[in-house]
């Protein structure tokens, strides 16, 4: 089982390493992806996703998304926000 931070061992499902290349950016792909990943999960039975971002840009885009911020902390030496999703 793979969990992007590894501490934290209770949160479960995690979405990770989405990423559009800047050229790319702002055209909604990204959102897209965030959504179609929640869907499947949804579909998979998963009620929650977690991810975690060390950007606070990244974490308002999130926001915007549906997602909250569940815990601040330090990974892997870096400030870093634990983001989750309720899909259910």
């Amino acid at each position: 089982m793979v969990r992007e931070v590894d501490t934290r061992p209770e949160y479960e499902h995690w979405l990770g390493a989405v990423y559009v290349h800047e050229p790319y950016r702002g055209q909604g792909i990204g959102a897209l992806l965030v959504k179609t990943a929640a869907e499947k999960a949804s579909k998979l039975g998963i009620d929650d996703l977690y991810l975690y971002t060390r950007h606070t840009e990244t974490e308002a885009w999130y926001t915007k998304l549906g997602w909250v911020s569940l815990e601040k902390l330090t990974y892997q030496g870096h400030p870093a926000t634990i983001m989750k999703k309720l899909l259910r």
